[in-house]
Protein backbone atom coordinates (compact mmCIF):
# COMPACT_ATOMS: atom_id res chain seq x y z
CA UNK A 1 0.00 0.00 0.00
CA UNK A 2 1.13 3.56 -0.72
CA UNK A 3 2.67 5.63 2.07
CA UNK A 4 0.69 8.72 1.00
CA UNK A 5 -1.90 8.26 3.79
CA UNK A 6 0.97 8.65 6.28
CA UNK A 7 2.78 11.59 4.70
CA UNK A 8 -0.13 13.32 2.96
CA UNK A 9 -3.25 12.41 4.96
CA UNK A 10 -6.56 14.19 4.64
CA UNK A 11 -7.63 13.25 8.18
CA UNK A 12 -5.78 12.25 11.35
CA UNK A 13 -6.89 10.52 14.55
CA UNK A 14 -4.76 11.19 17.63
CA UNK A 15 -5.24 8.14 19.84
CA UNK A 16 -4.13 9.04 23.33
CA UNK A 17 -4.75 12.78 22.97
CA UNK A 18 -4.98 14.49 26.34
CA UNK A 19 -5.08 17.96 27.85
CA UNK A 20 -2.55 17.07 30.57
CA UNK A 21 0.29 19.61 30.63
CA UNK A 22 3.65 18.22 29.59
CA UNK A 23 2.27 15.00 28.14
CA UNK A 24 3.22 13.62 24.73
CA UNK A 25 -0.49 13.23 23.89
CA UNK A 26 -1.08 16.94 24.39
CA UNK A 27 2.03 17.97 22.44
CA UNK A 28 1.10 15.86 19.43
CA UNK A 29 -2.50 17.08 19.44
CA UNK A 30 -1.44 20.72 19.76
CA UNK A 31 0.96 20.33 16.83
CA UNK A 32 -1.86 18.91 14.71
CA UNK A 33 -4.33 21.69 15.48
CA UNK A 34 -2.84 23.68 12.58
CA UNK A 35 -3.21 20.74 10.18
CA UNK A 36 -5.61 21.81 7.40
CA UNK A 37 -7.46 18.48 7.35
CA UNK A 38 -9.70 16.86 9.96
CA UNK A 39 -8.13 15.99 13.32
CA UNK A 40 -9.99 13.69 15.72
CA UNK A 41 -8.86 13.26 19.36
CA UNK A 42 -9.46 9.73 20.65
CA UNK A 43 -9.49 9.09 24.38
CA UNK A 44 -12.08 6.96 26.21
CA UNK A 45 -11.24 8.60 29.50
CA UNK A 46 -12.39 12.18 28.81
CA UNK A 47 -15.12 14.00 26.93
CA UNK A 48 -13.00 16.70 25.30
CA UNK A 49 -9.40 17.74 24.73
CA UNK A 50 -8.55 21.42 24.39
CA UNK A 51 -12.11 22.25 23.44
CA UNK A 52 -12.51 19.41 20.94
CA UNK A 53 -14.94 16.52 21.43
CA UNK A 54 -13.15 13.21 21.90
CA UNK A 55 -14.15 9.74 20.70
CA UNK A 56 -13.88 6.53 22.78
CA UNK A 57 -12.30 4.57 19.89
CA UNK A 58 -11.35 5.27 16.31
CA UNK A 59 -14.35 3.14 15.24
CA UNK A 60 -16.67 5.71 16.84
CA UNK A 61 -15.50 8.60 14.66
CA UNK A 62 -17.85 7.66 11.83
CA UNK A 63 -15.74 9.40 9.17
CA UNK A 64 -12.83 8.20 7.00
CA UNK A 65 -9.46 8.40 8.77
CA UNK A 66 -6.24 8.21 6.75
CA UNK A 67 -3.71 8.31 9.58
CA UNK A 68 -3.79 7.23 13.21
CA UNK A 69 -1.14 8.60 15.57
CA UNK A 70 -0.93 6.34 18.62
CA UNK A 71 0.39 7.52 21.99
CA UNK A 72 -0.83 4.91 24.48
CA UNK A 73 0.85 2.23 26.63
CA UNK A 74 2.45 -0.56 24.60
CA UNK A 75 0.09 -3.25 25.88
CA UNK A 76 -2.95 -1.41 24.46
CA UNK A 77 -1.57 -0.95 20.95
CA UNK A 78 -2.52 -4.33 19.40
CA UNK A 79 -6.18 -3.72 20.27
CA UNK A 80 -6.00 -0.16 18.95
CA UNK A 81 -4.52 -1.39 15.67
CA UNK A 82 -7.36 -3.91 15.41
CA UNK A 83 -9.85 -1.05 15.85
CA UNK A 84 -8.03 0.94 13.15
CA UNK A 85 -8.26 -1.99 10.75
CA UNK A 86 -11.99 -2.29 11.39
CA UNK A 87 -12.39 1.46 10.78
CA UNK A 88 -10.48 1.32 7.49
CA UNK A 89 -7.53 3.45 8.64
CA UNK A 90 -4.78 3.29 6.01
CA UNK A 91 -1.69 4.24 8.01
CA UNK A 92 -0.45 4.51 11.59
CA UNK A 93 2.42 6.17 13.43
CA UNK A 94 3.12 4.41 16.75
CA UNK A 95 4.98 6.82 19.02
CA UNK A 96 4.62 4.54 22.05
CA UNK A 97 7.72 2.74 23.37
CA UNK A 98 8.05 -0.56 25.24
CA UNK A 99 8.28 -3.09 22.41
CA UNK A 100 11.10 -5.33 21.20
CA UNK A 101 13.72 -3.05 22.73
CA UNK A 102 12.45 -4.32 26.12
CA UNK A 103 12.73 -8.03 25.36
CA UNK A 104 10.55 -11.02 24.42
CA UNK A 105 7.28 -9.63 25.77
CA UNK A 106 7.65 -6.45 23.72
CA UNK A 107 8.56 -8.48 20.64
CA UNK A 108 5.34 -10.48 21.04
CA UNK A 109 3.34 -7.23 21.10
CA UNK A 110 4.98 -6.25 17.80
CA UNK A 111 4.04 -9.62 16.30
CA UNK A 112 0.40 -9.07 17.27
CA UNK A 113 0.39 -5.54 15.87
CA UNK A 114 1.82 -6.66 12.54
CA UNK A 115 -0.65 -9.54 12.27
CA UNK A 116 -3.57 -7.12 12.75
CA UNK A 117 -2.19 -4.59 10.28
CA UNK A 118 -1.74 -7.25 7.59
CA UNK A 119 -5.51 -7.83 7.57
CA UNK A 120 -6.12 -4.70 5.48
CA UNK A 121 -2.62 -3.74 4.35
CA UNK A 122 -2.32 -0.84 6.77
CA UNK A 123 1.24 0.60 6.89
CA UNK A 124 2.95 1.48 10.16
CA UNK A 125 5.78 3.85 11.10
CA UNK A 126 7.44 3.01 14.42
CA UNK A 127 6.94 2.01 17.16
CA UNK A 128 9.18 3.92 19.58
CA UNK A 129 9.53 7.00 17.39
CA UNK A 130 9.18 10.78 17.41
CA UNK A 131 6.64 10.80 14.57
CA UNK A 132 6.54 12.27 11.06
CA UNK A 133 6.44 15.78 9.61
CA UNK A 134 5.55 16.90 6.09
CA UNK A 135 5.97 20.71 6.15
CA UNK A 136 4.50 21.25 2.69
CA UNK A 137 1.09 19.91 3.74
CA UNK A 138 1.14 21.32 7.27
CA UNK A 139 1.47 17.92 8.96
CA UNK A 140 3.39 17.76 12.24
CA UNK A 141 2.50 14.41 13.78
CA UNK A 142 5.30 14.55 16.39
CA UNK A 143 5.89 15.90 19.86
CA UNK A 144 8.66 18.16 18.55
CA UNK A 145 8.20 21.82 19.33
CA UNK A 146 7.84 23.39 15.87
CA UNK A 147 7.32 22.82 12.16
CA UNK A 148 10.45 23.02 9.96
CA UNK A 149 10.35 25.16 6.86
CA UNK A 150 9.45 23.41 3.58
CA UNK A 151 12.41 22.25 1.53
CA UNK A 152 13.68 19.46 -0.70
CA UNK A 153 15.60 17.18 1.73
CA UNK A 154 13.90 14.12 3.23
CA UNK A 155 15.53 13.37 6.60
CA UNK A 156 14.98 9.83 7.91
CA UNK A 157 16.30 8.73 11.30
CA UNK A 158 16.08 5.80 13.69
CA UNK A 159 16.98 8.18 16.51
CA UNK A 160 14.26 10.54 17.69
CA UNK A 161 16.81 12.56 19.66
CA UNK A 162 18.88 13.15 16.53
CA UNK A 163 15.70 14.21 14.72
CA UNK A 164 15.12 16.82 17.41
CA UNK A 165 18.73 18.05 17.16
CA UNK A 166 18.57 18.36 13.36
CA UNK A 167 15.23 20.14 13.69
CA UNK A 168 16.63 22.72 16.12
CA UNK A 169 19.65 23.26 13.87
CA UNK A 170 17.46 23.73 10.78
CA UNK A 171 15.70 26.72 12.34
CA UNK A 172 19.02 28.47 13.02
CA UNK A 173 20.44 27.76 9.60
CA UNK A 174 17.28 28.24 7.52
CA UNK A 175 17.34 24.69 6.13
CA UNK A 176 14.06 23.19 4.92
CA UNK A 177 12.79 19.64 4.52
CA UNK A 178 10.34 17.83 2.27
CA UNK A 179 9.78 15.33 5.09
CA UNK A 180 11.05 14.53 8.55
CA UNK A 181 10.67 10.90 9.57
CA UNK A 182 11.52 9.23 12.86
CA UNK A 183 11.41 5.56 11.93
CA UNK A 184 11.74 4.05 15.40
CA UNK A 185 12.27 0.30 15.38
CA UNK A 186 10.72 -0.17 11.90
CA UNK A 187 8.17 -2.86 12.65
CA UNK A 188 6.61 -2.49 9.18
CA UNK A 189 7.79 0.41 6.99
CA UNK A 190 11.51 -0.05 6.35
CA UNK A 191 14.30 1.78 4.58
CA UNK A 192 13.40 0.33 1.19
CA UNK A 193 9.80 1.56 1.48
CA UNK A 194 10.89 5.04 2.54
CA UNK A 195 13.64 5.39 -0.09
CA UNK A 196 11.25 4.36 -2.86
CA UNK A 197 8.53 6.70 -1.58
CA UNK A 198 10.78 9.75 -1.44
CA UNK A 199 12.57 8.70 -4.60
CA UNK A 200 9.24 9.06 -6.40
CA UNK A 201 8.27 12.24 -4.52
CA UNK A 202 8.60 15.26 -6.79
CA UNK A 203 9.11 17.53 -3.77
CA UNK A 204 12.17 15.60 -2.58
CA UNK A 205 15.54 16.20 -4.23
CA UNK A 206 17.74 14.23 -1.80
CA UNK A 207 17.49 11.75 1.08
CA UNK A 208 19.61 11.85 4.25
CA UNK A 209 19.48 8.84 6.61
CA UNK A 210 20.65 8.15 10.15
CA UNK A 211 20.72 4.36 10.38
CA UNK A 212 21.22 1.99 13.28
CA UNK A 213 20.09 -1.20 11.54
CA UNK A 214 19.37 -2.08 7.92
CA UNK A 215 16.38 -4.36 8.45
CA UNK A 216 15.39 -5.94 5.12
CA UNK A 217 18.76 -5.81 3.32
CA UNK A 218 17.44 -6.82 -0.09
CA UNK A 219 14.69 -4.19 -0.06
CA UNK A 220 17.09 -1.48 1.14
CA UNK A 221 19.85 -2.23 -1.39
CA UNK A 222 17.47 -2.55 -4.34
CA UNK A 223 15.70 0.71 -3.50
CA UNK A 224 18.98 2.53 -2.81
CA UNK A 225 20.49 1.46 -6.13
CA UNK A 226 17.38 2.53 -8.02
CA UNK A 227 16.97 5.93 -6.34
CA UNK A 228 20.66 6.87 -5.97
CA UNK A 229 20.89 6.89 -9.77
CA UNK A 230 18.69 10.00 -9.83
CA UNK A 231 18.78 11.53 -6.33
CA UNK A 232 21.56 11.72 -3.73
CA UNK A 233 21.10 9.21 -0.90
CA UNK A 234 23.35 9.95 2.10
CA UNK A 235 23.70 7.57 5.06
CA UNK A 236 25.38 7.78 8.44
CA UNK A 237 25.41 4.24 9.84
CA UNK A 238 26.36 3.53 13.43
CA UNK A 239 27.57 0.21 14.77
CA UNK A 240 31.09 0.10 13.29
CA UNK A 241 32.38 -1.17 16.64
CA UNK A 242 31.04 -3.93 18.87
CA UNK A 243 30.30 -1.43 21.64
CA UNK A 244 28.31 0.82 19.31
CA UNK A 245 26.40 -2.18 18.00
CA UNK A 246 25.39 -3.10 21.55
CA UNK A 247 24.28 0.49 22.20
CA UNK A 248 22.11 0.51 19.08
CA UNK A 249 20.53 -2.82 20.04
CA UNK A 250 19.59 -1.52 23.47
CA UNK A 251 18.10 1.60 21.88
CA UNK A 252 15.89 0.12 19.15
CA UNK A 253 16.24 -3.62 19.66
CA UNK A 254 18.00 -3.85 16.27
CA UNK A 255 20.96 -5.93 15.12
CA UNK A 256 23.52 -3.76 13.33
CA UNK A 257 25.29 -6.50 11.36
CA UNK A 258 28.64 -6.61 9.57
CA UNK A 259 29.90 -3.11 8.91
CA UNK A 260 32.44 -4.15 6.30
CA UNK A 261 29.81 -5.90 4.20
CA UNK A 262 27.44 -2.98 4.51
CA UNK A 263 30.17 -0.49 3.58
CA UNK A 264 30.94 -2.39 0.39
CA UNK A 265 27.24 -2.68 -0.47
CA UNK A 266 26.69 1.07 -0.02
CA UNK A 267 29.62 1.90 -2.30
CA UNK A 268 28.33 -0.39 -5.01
CA UNK A 269 24.75 0.92 -4.88
CA UNK A 270 25.84 4.56 -5.16
CA UNK A 271 24.93 5.62 -1.61
CA UNK A 272 27.23 8.19 -0.02
CA UNK A 273 28.25 7.14 3.49
CA UNK A 274 29.41 9.75 5.99
CA UNK A 275 31.04 9.15 9.35
CA UNK A 276 30.09 11.99 11.68
CA UNK A 277 27.11 14.08 12.68
CA UNK A 278 29.04 17.17 11.52
CA UNK A 279 29.08 15.75 8.02
CA UNK A 280 25.34 15.11 8.21
CA UNK A 281 24.78 18.77 9.06
CA UNK A 282 27.09 19.96 6.30
CA UNK A 283 25.67 17.73 3.59
CA UNK A 284 22.08 18.45 4.64
CA UNK A 285 22.81 22.16 4.24
CA UNK A 286 24.52 21.72 0.87
CA UNK A 287 21.67 19.59 -0.46
CA UNK A 288 19.02 21.96 0.92
CA UNK A 289 20.54 25.19 -0.36
CA UNK A 290 22.39 24.29 -3.55
CA UNK A 291 21.73 22.78 -6.90
CA UNK A 292 23.75 19.61 -7.34
CA UNK A 293 27.13 20.24 -8.96
CA UNK A 294 27.40 19.05 -12.52
CA UNK A 295 30.67 17.29 -11.67
CA UNK A 296 33.77 17.32 -9.48
CA UNK A 297 35.43 20.45 -10.94
CA UNK A 298 35.85 23.35 -8.53
CA UNK A 299 37.14 26.89 -8.73
CA UNK A 300 38.43 28.29 -5.44
CA UNK A 301 38.30 32.01 -4.68
CA UNK A 302 40.31 33.07 -1.64
CA UNK A 303 41.74 36.22 -0.09
CA UNK A 304 44.55 34.28 1.62
CA UNK A 305 47.05 31.90 0.03
CA UNK A 306 47.29 29.41 2.91
CA UNK A 307 43.61 28.51 3.18
CA UNK A 308 43.42 28.32 -0.61
CA UNK A 309 46.29 25.83 -0.69
CA UNK A 310 44.73 23.76 2.09
CA UNK A 311 41.42 23.71 0.23
CA UNK A 312 43.23 22.59 -2.94
CA UNK A 313 44.91 19.69 -1.14
CA UNK A 314 41.64 18.57 0.41
CA UNK A 315 39.64 18.82 -2.81
CA UNK A 316 42.20 16.88 -4.85
CA UNK A 317 42.72 14.20 -2.19
CA UNK A 318 38.99 13.46 -2.12
CA UNK A 319 38.70 13.10 -5.88
CA UNK A 320 37.73 16.64 -6.88
CA UNK A 321 39.39 18.66 -9.61
CA UNK A 322 40.74 22.17 -9.11
CA UNK A 323 40.18 23.37 -12.66
CA UNK A 324 42.82 25.06 -14.80
CA UNK A 325 41.65 28.52 -15.87
CA UNK A 326 41.70 29.24 -19.59
CA UNK A 327 43.37 32.22 -21.24
CA UNK A 328 40.09 34.16 -21.76
CA UNK A 329 39.27 33.74 -18.07
CA UNK A 330 42.75 34.84 -17.01
CA UNK A 331 42.53 37.87 -19.27
CA UNK A 332 39.18 38.86 -17.84
CA UNK A 333 40.43 38.48 -14.27
CA UNK A 334 43.49 40.58 -15.06
CA UNK A 335 41.11 43.44 -15.77
CA UNK A 336 39.38 43.04 -12.42
CA UNK A 337 42.01 42.04 -9.88
CA UNK A 338 45.18 43.62 -8.46
CA UNK A 339 48.28 43.03 -10.65
CA UNK A 340 49.83 40.49 -8.29
CA UNK A 341 46.85 38.15 -7.93
CA UNK A 342 47.65 34.43 -8.20
CA UNK A 343 46.97 34.11 -11.96
CA UNK A 344 45.54 30.64 -11.47
CA UNK A 345 43.14 28.48 -9.50
CA UNK A 346 42.84 29.02 -6.53
CA UNK A 347 42.07 32.62 -7.41
CA UNK A 348 43.92 34.49 -4.65
CA UNK A 349 42.62 38.07 -4.62
CA UNK A 350 45.33 39.23 -2.18
CA UNK A 351 43.98 40.00 1.26
CA UNK A 352 41.28 42.27 2.58
CA UNK A 353 41.92 45.14 0.20
CA UNK A 354 39.86 43.37 -2.44
CA UNK A 355 36.92 43.07 -0.08
CA UNK A 356 37.02 46.80 0.60
CA UNK A 357 37.29 47.65 -3.09
CA UNK A 358 34.77 47.95 -5.87
CA UNK A 359 35.69 44.45 -7.00
CA UNK A 360 33.93 42.95 -4.00
CA UNK A 361 30.71 42.68 -5.99
CA UNK A 362 32.25 39.42 -7.19
CA UNK A 363 32.24 40.31 -10.85
CA UNK A 364 35.15 37.89 -10.90
CA UNK A 365 32.69 35.02 -10.58
CA UNK A 366 31.33 35.60 -14.05
CA UNK A 367 34.51 34.87 -16.03
CA UNK A 368 35.50 32.04 -13.68
CA UNK A 369 32.26 30.11 -13.80
CA UNK A 370 31.94 27.71 -16.70
CA UNK A 371 30.16 24.75 -15.12
CA UNK A 372 32.39 24.45 -12.06
CA UNK A 373 31.23 24.77 -8.50
CA UNK A 374 32.74 27.76 -6.74
CA UNK A 375 34.00 27.55 -3.20
CA UNK A 376 34.80 30.94 -1.69
CA UNK A 377 37.30 30.87 1.19
CA UNK A 378 37.25 34.06 3.25
CA UNK A 379 40.05 34.71 5.71
CA UNK A 380 39.77 37.57 8.19
CA UNK A 381 43.32 39.00 8.14
CA UNK A 382 42.74 42.46 9.66
CA UNK A 383 39.30 43.08 11.18
CA UNK A 384 35.79 41.79 10.71
CA UNK A 385 33.86 44.90 9.72
CA UNK A 386 34.49 44.72 5.98
CA UNK A 387 33.81 40.97 5.98
CA UNK A 388 30.50 41.56 7.74
CA UNK A 389 29.62 44.11 5.07
CA UNK A 390 30.61 41.72 2.30
CA UNK A 391 28.66 38.82 3.83
CA UNK A 392 25.68 40.70 5.22
CA UNK A 393 22.07 40.73 4.00
CA UNK A 394 22.92 43.18 1.21
CA UNK A 395 26.55 42.07 1.09
CA UNK A 396 28.53 41.87 -2.11
CA UNK A 397 29.43 38.22 -1.58
CA UNK A 398 25.77 37.35 -1.36
CA UNK A 399 24.86 39.46 -4.41
CA UNK A 400 27.71 37.98 -6.38
CA UNK A 401 26.67 34.47 -5.41
CA UNK A 402 23.08 35.20 -6.44
CA UNK A 403 24.22 36.65 -9.78
CA UNK A 404 26.52 33.69 -10.30
CA UNK A 405 23.89 31.05 -9.62
CA UNK A 406 23.29 28.68 -6.76
CA UNK A 407 26.38 26.45 -7.11
CA UNK A 408 28.36 28.70 -4.79
CA UNK A 409 29.52 27.86 -1.28
CA UNK A 410 31.35 29.99 1.26
CA UNK A 411 33.97 28.61 3.61
CA UNK A 412 35.59 30.36 6.51
CA UNK A 413 39.28 29.83 7.14
CA UNK A 414 38.87 29.79 10.91
CA UNK A 415 36.83 26.57 10.98
CA UNK A 416 35.80 25.29 14.39
CA UNK A 417 32.49 23.61 13.65
CA UNK A 418 29.96 24.00 10.85
CA UNK A 419 30.20 27.58 9.61
CA UNK A 420 31.44 28.89 12.95
CA UNK A 421 33.32 31.77 11.34
CA UNK A 422 30.42 32.80 9.19
CA UNK A 423 28.14 33.07 12.21
CA UNK A 424 29.70 36.41 13.17
CA UNK A 425 28.08 37.70 10.01
CA UNK A 426 25.61 34.90 9.47
CA UNK A 427 23.12 36.53 7.14
CA UNK A 428 24.86 34.85 4.21
CA UNK A 429 24.87 31.38 5.75
CA UNK A 430 21.23 31.59 6.75
CA UNK A 431 20.05 32.75 3.37
CA UNK A 432 17.98 29.97 1.77
CA UNK A 433 20.19 29.90 -1.35
CA UNK A 434 23.62 30.03 0.21
CA UNK A 435 25.57 27.46 2.21
CA UNK A 436 28.52 28.22 4.46
CA UNK A 437 30.92 25.50 5.54
CA UNK A 438 33.79 25.34 7.96
CA UNK A 439 37.18 25.22 6.24
CA UNK A 440 38.58 21.77 6.88
CA UNK A 441 39.12 18.48 5.10
CA UNK A 442 35.78 17.04 6.18
CA UNK A 443 33.87 20.00 4.72
CA UNK A 444 35.85 19.74 1.49
CA UNK A 445 35.12 16.00 1.31
CA UNK A 446 31.41 16.71 1.72
CA UNK A 447 31.51 19.32 -1.03
CA UNK A 448 33.40 17.04 -3.41
CA UNK A 449 31.21 14.05 -2.57
CA UNK A 450 27.94 15.70 -3.53
CA UNK A 451 29.67 16.84 -6.72
CA UNK A 452 30.55 13.33 -7.73
CA UNK A 453 27.52 11.12 -7.05
CA UNK A 454 28.18 7.49 -7.91
CA UNK A 455 25.50 7.24 -10.55
CA UNK A 456 25.56 4.28 -12.93
CA UNK A 457 26.79 5.42 -16.34
CA UNK A 458 25.43 4.15 -19.68
CA UNK A 459 28.51 1.89 -19.87
CA UNK A 460 27.57 0.17 -16.61
CA UNK A 461 30.25 1.79 -14.47
CA UNK A 462 29.97 4.27 -11.62
CA UNK A 463 31.31 7.79 -12.08
CA UNK A 464 34.18 6.91 -9.73
CA UNK A 465 35.09 3.94 -11.89
CA UNK A 466 33.74 1.06 -9.78
CA UNK A 467 32.02 -1.70 -11.77
CA UNK A 468 28.25 -1.82 -11.30
CA UNK A 469 27.06 -5.39 -10.63
CA UNK A 470 23.48 -6.53 -10.97
CA UNK A 471 21.29 -5.92 -7.94
CA UNK A 472 20.72 -9.64 -7.54
CA UNK A 473 24.42 -10.47 -7.50
CA UNK A 474 25.07 -7.58 -5.12
CA UNK A 475 22.46 -8.77 -2.62
CA UNK A 476 23.62 -12.37 -2.95
CA UNK A 477 27.19 -11.26 -2.35
CA UNK A 478 26.14 -9.30 0.72
CA UNK A 479 24.10 -12.22 2.03
CA UNK A 480 27.05 -14.56 1.53
CA UNK A 481 29.36 -12.17 3.35
CA UNK A 482 26.94 -11.90 6.23
CA UNK A 483 26.76 -15.65 6.57
CA UNK A 484 30.54 -15.83 6.72
CA UNK A 485 30.87 -13.21 9.45
CA UNK A 486 27.86 -14.54 11.34
CA UNK A 487 26.08 -11.15 11.34
CA UNK A 488 22.58 -10.03 10.49
CA UNK A 489 21.67 -6.87 8.58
Amino acid sequence: MSLDPIFQPRSVAVIGATAREGSVGRSVFENLRVFPGEVFPVNPGCGEVLGRRTFPTVRDIGQPVDLAVIITPAATVPTIIADCVEAGVKGAVIISAGFKETGAQGAELERQILAEARRNGMRIIGPNCLGVITPRVGLNATFATAMPRPGSVAFLSQSGALCAAILDWSFRENVGFSAFVSTGSMLDVGWGDLIRHFGDDSHTASIVIYMESVGDARSFLCAAREVAARKPVVVIKVGRTEAAARAAASHTGAMTGSDAVLDAALRQTGVLRVDTIEEVFDIAEILAKQRLPAGPRLAIVTNAGGPGALATDAVESFGGQVTMLGEPTLAALNQLLPPHWSHGNPVDVLGDAWLRSGWADLRILRPIYAGETLTITLSETVDGSHLAEARGPEGKVRRGAADHGSRCLARDARGGGPGRGLRRADHVRRHPGHAGLRADRVADRDLVSVGRPRRPSPRGRAVDGDPIPSVGSLVDRADDGLRRVGGLL
